[in-house]
């Protein structure tokens, strides 16, 4: 059992048992931005084409459980070797905030974080 102090029992009493609100305790929280606009333009076009496209890569034998990288709004790579996928954009020198790789699953999609302008996908690589 919790045990009042004093001071607390006496307003709980003033209030004839309900709880006081104090409004002006109330912590100010700044509004949040929108959700995509710490995300680069490049990533947003290509997210959006891998979403537009999944249903299609999905039901196609070729690219499903395989990898697939978008630049910008556009498929550009699919393979089962993911690292192989990096090293391929590397090669093409897309920028890091203009390609998308994703593996083509049913589901939920993996967690994301924006880290220094980036969006990081974190995903389970292949061992």
């Amino acid at each position: 059992m919790i045990e009042l102090t004093a001071e607390q029992q006496h307003q709980l009493d003033a209030t004839n048992g309900k709880p006081r609100i104090v409004a002006d305790r109330i912590p100010q929280v700044a509004s949040l931005p929108a959700a995509d606009s710490d995300i680069p333009v490049g990533i947003r076009e290509a997210r959006a084409a891998f979403r537009r496209d999944l249903p299609r890569l999905l039901a196609d034998g070729r690219t499903r459980g395989k990898y697939v990288c978008y630049h910008r709004s556009g498929l550009v790579v699919v393979s089962n070797d993911y690292r192989g996928i990096i090293d391929e954009c590397n090669r093409r020198e897309f920028p890091e905030n203009e390609y998308l790789v994703e593996k083509v699953v049913p589901g939920e999609r993996p967690d994301e974080e924006v880290i220094d302008g980036i969006l990081m996908e974190f995903i389970e690589e292949p061992a």
